[in-house]
């Protein structure tokens, strides 16, 4: 008798992010699909693939793992952003701008087929994308501040914070969690933030809004600091300056369970 396939269950937070027991290997099972031909080819921008394509890595996804619908917009952005990341890996490795595109095209990296390895090279052999490339360099060499958080993602902090603190943590506190203080200007963000807060008074909150201490620090720091929500949410939705793909992605699970 054939035994039943057993699904992982994934806990998700308010905000559709994964934060159980079982979430860093479901990330690290998404990170394995990013790589595979059947649902976007390396070559191709997520945000180029057809809906089709997206529906199915989703339905592939809860053959393994429990997943609630609330997780999908985490899901595609989080595939999205993998498929990014591995795509800089292979570049890293294999793309040579002092050899021709000849010599290169010879040796395609294990994980490619001879043409997803060709349409990579020209892409990246495009004016416009050499040029994005030196701006996108340019702007990782002004970063100043070092994050410390490894493959443990905002969202399974922010729990873990909520539990330490009794409460819901700030974006100070999850800043303070996440990131060195080191010196310069990264001391220099520090001091800024320690001494807003403690202007705030007793009793006061900090509550998240365009004016409350990270966002002043942060926005004078100029440094593209994460939210420090996590993939999916940005600190603007909790104020309500616009739908979150998170309501988006809640009214379509309604609408999945009431025609399922």
């Amino acid at each position: 008798m054939q035994k039943s396939h057993v699904r992982l269950p994934i806990t998700v937070n308010e905000h559709g992010q994964p934060i159980g027991a079982n979430s860093s290997q479901f990330t690290h099972f998404l990170g394995h699909l990013s790589q595979s031909y059947q649902y976007c080819p390396i070559y191709r921008p997520w945000n180029k693939v057809k809906p089709e394509k997206k529906d199915k890595l989703l339905k592939f996804l809860r053959t393994k793992f429990d997943i609630p619908p609330t997780a999908n917009s985490w899901i595609l952005q989080s595939n999205g952003r993998k498929m990014k990341n591995w795509r800089a890996r292979v570049k890293e490795c294999f793309f040579d701008t002092s050899k021709p595109m000849e010599e290169l095209l010879k040796s395609p990296p294990l994980q490619l087929t001879k043409r997803h390895w060709r349409r990579l090279l020209e892409y990246w052999t495009r004016d416009n994308v050499m040029e994005m490339t030196e701006k996108n360099k340019a702007n990782r060499a002004k970063k100043k501040l070092s994050q410390m958080t490894g493959k443990k993602s905002f969202a399974r902090i922010r729990e873990e914070m909520k539990v330490k603190l009794g409460r819901e943590p700030t974006r100070v506190d999850m800043f303070k969690e996440c990131y060195k203080s080191g010196e310069g200007a990264a001391a220099r963000v520090f001091e800024q933030m320690k001494d807003l807060t403690e202007k705030l008074g007793d009793g006061a909150t900090d509550a998240p809004g365009p004016d409350n201490v990270f966002a002043t620090v942060m926005s004078k720091a100029k440094n593209g600091t994460a939210e420090m929500y996590g993939l999916g949410v940005r600190a603007n939705h909790l104020w309500g300056t616009g739908p979150s793909r998170l309501a988006v992605s809640k009214v379509n699970a309604q609408l999945m369970s009431r025609n399922a």
